[in-house]
């Protein structure tokens, strides 16, 4: 009788195939997601169950593949329940951190895409950056004037302490005593002047090294923030809840000041386009919503006062951080997206909201959709 050892060909076949067959057989990985709340009521999204299990709802059990979306939109309409359109459009805005502060975008579709614009998400293109290189540009003036200052100073410094060694030099070689303590009374005089100069010196070199810190300082911020701000991809985003999260960065429009992000895993409320602009929607009532002033889920009203070259304009109440915010109808659709104030003064001062078209936004957006 023939025996099967370990090196035998058809023990190995034995053995192997049916590790083949297992093999080929497709594994599905488990992914879970869990949704809880907190003690101040606000709702929390992550892939780990929480240590109290008893406290969280699983909200997606299945491959990554054909993985259920997290459904931000029902949790915020059971969080947030109201029948007016202005409200419930306001479950579909964000707050978004940049390299520098904070802006604000939309959801514009079911699956996570948000419109922005480009200044929000790079920093660099908006009045906030020029205002900090206008900051620089003035620190820098003052420290070519400090060491200028200095730099004067110094030389005088050094003329009266030459001034002062020569004269010591003739006083010694004076033997007649009267003439000598004139002679004295003079160098003292230019020793006190000699001492004050010295105090003031030391305080112009205070002021210098004040004034190249502070330069240095800045200068070497606006270098990161600049990096940082280039090569960004992910930001972080806050939803009416309070919840953040990261979404990616898709692309930004070369024509206009639009920008594009999109939250991956989760089915999130969005806004409709009003595109029909067509008809005359001046001093029709309008809503701004986004996060002026650090001020998240703001909602302010207004008027169409103009339609014009390509933007809307409003007198709705609009401050640094509404940007990227849309401007919406009083049937909830989003007419345009906010992209600055228009003031004579500064930006807290009264004047014009600027909106870009959502149509505008559905053009771009289709080159990276």
């Amino acid at each position: 009788m023939k025996r099967f050892t370990v090196k035998s060909p058809l023990y190995r076949l034995i053995i192997v195939t049916p590790l083949f067959l297992l093999l080929g057989q497709p594994i599905q990985a488990i992914g879970k997601a869990y949704k809880f709340q907190d003690k101040q009521g606000q709702w929390h999204y992550t892939d780990r169950p929480p240590k109290n299990q008893s406290i969280a709802t699983e909200i997606q059990v299945k491959g990554q593949k054909n993985a259920e979306k997290a459904d931000l939109a029902s949790s915020l309409n059971n969080d947030f329940p109201s029948n007016k359109p202005e409200k419930i459009a306001t479950l579909a805005v964000v707050e978004i951190k940049n390299a520098i502060g904070l802006g604000s975008g939309f959801f514009f579709s079911e699956d996570g895409y948000i419109v922005t614009n480009k200044h929000v998400v790079k920093p660099t293109e908006s009045t906030a950056w020029n205002k900090y290189k206008q900051k620089l540009a003035r620190q820098e003036e003052l420290l070519l004037n400090a060491r200028n200052s200095l730099e004067q100073r110094s030389a005088y410094h050094d003329r009266l302490h030459s001034s002062l060694v020569e004269y010591e030099r003739t006083i010694h070689r004076v033997r007649n005593r009267s003439s000598r303590s004139i002679l004295e009374a003079r160098y003292n005089m230019m020793l006190n002047s000699y001492q004050e100069s010295e105090r003031l010196l030391n305080t112009l070199k205070s002021r210098y090294a004040d004034a190249k810190s502070s330069f240095e300082a800045s200068q070497s911020f606006l270098r990161q923030k600049d990096r940082e701000s280039y090569w960004a991809q992910r930001y972080k985003i806050r939803i009416k809840n309070g919840t953040q999260l990261h979404a990616k960065y898709i692309g930004a429009s070369k024509a206009y000041d639009l920008a594009f992000l999109k939250l991956d895993g989760y089915r999130t409320p969005f806004l409709r386009a009003e595109t029909n602009l067509k008809k005359n929607i001046q001093s029709s009532r309008v809503y701004a919503i986004g996060s002026p002033l650090g001020i998240s889920d703001s909602l302010t009203s207004g008027s169409v006062t103009r339609v014009q070259n390509d933007y809307i304009y409003t007198d709705t109440k609009i401050f640094p951080g509404s940007s990227g915010g849309p401007l919406i109808n009083e049937a909830g659709k989003v007419l345009g997206v906010i992209t600055q104030k228009v003031t004579q003064g500064k930006a807290k001062d009264p004047g014009f909201g600027r909106a870009l078209p959502i149509s505008l936004a559905i053009q771009e957006l289709s080159k990276f959709h």
